[in-house]
């Protein structure tokens, strides 16, 4: 296993936590009372519904490649999982996308122009200034807080939608060299007709595999692979925490 025990029942209870914080979360933006039709729209079939996503698909990788897996997972398994990944990192950038529309939607926020926000335009942070100036100073404080985690799902979701996908690795091998040399030698093997050196050539290589729970997008741009159980914990997380301060300085504006 990749992990020790005592790594995989954290993993394990955070997900279980997040869930309920997220779940929680959902809950309290479907009750509240929007004053506008176009924020209520962002809130419960934008907001909830990503929400609903994520813990569909996060509880989907914990199925499909939990942190105690052992043996190499299937390779079906492993494509369904990255999938769910992308999907994840890309309805958390939509969540952060709905707050802020919600928010525009209910001030009825304009530009200091009096011209209206335009789609591309929308995001919590500072380049979107005329709705950052507007945002409550702790909500700010919150998003400077977190800037790191901003940095780093934007990245990924850039990579994912404009440049390389996330990418899980089907298996690993420590001893590349040897490794290659073992392919080589059965593919050649092969070639010259004699199937049983072949077979177990290839036994040999395929027992140098393990697998590695990471995931990653380019191998060129210095991109580092990243343990996606502990980040799909965090992620959703961390959203919880941005929506239920967002409500609260909403109720309070």
């Amino acid at each position: 296993m990749y992990f020790t025990q005592e790594h995989i029942d954290q993993l394990i209870e955070g997900f279980v936590e997040a869930r309920e914080h997220l779940n929680a979360c959902k809950e309290r933006f479907i009750v509240h009372e929007f004053a506008t039709r176009e924020a209520r729209e962002h809130a419960h079939h934008g907001l909830c519904r990503r929400l609903e996503t994520l813990d569909h698909a996060v509880d989907r990788v914990y199925e499909l490649l939990p942190p105690d897996i052992d043996d190499i997972p299937p390779r079906g398994d492993v494509k369904e999982a990255t999938i769910h990944i992308q999907a994840s990192i890309s309805n958390i950038i939509g969540c952060l996308d709905n707050l802020a529309w919600i928010w525009i939607n209910e001030r009825n926020l304009k530009h200091r122009d009096g011209s209206t926000f335009r789609t591309r335009e929308v995001k919590l942070s500072r380049d979107c200034r005329d709705l950052w100036r507007d945002l409550p100073q702790r909500f700010r404080d919150k998003i400077v807080e977190f800037r790191d985690w901003f940095t780093h799902i934007t990245e990924w979701r850039d990579a994912l939608v404009h440049r390389i996908p996330l990418y899980i690795p089907p298996y690993c091998v420590r001893d590349t060299e040897q490794y290659n040399q073992l392919v080589k030698q059965a593919n050649e093997a092969l070639r010259n007709g004699d199937l049983e050196l072949h077979v177990r050539l290839k036994q040999q290589y395929e027992e140098m595999h393990y697998f590695v729970p990471c995931i990653m997008h380019s191998f060129e741009e210095e991109a580092e692979p990243a343990v996606f159980h502990a980040n799909l914990v965090a992620d959703i997380k961390t959203i919880a925490v941005l929506a239920n301060l967002f409500l609260t300085c909403l109720e309070e504006a």
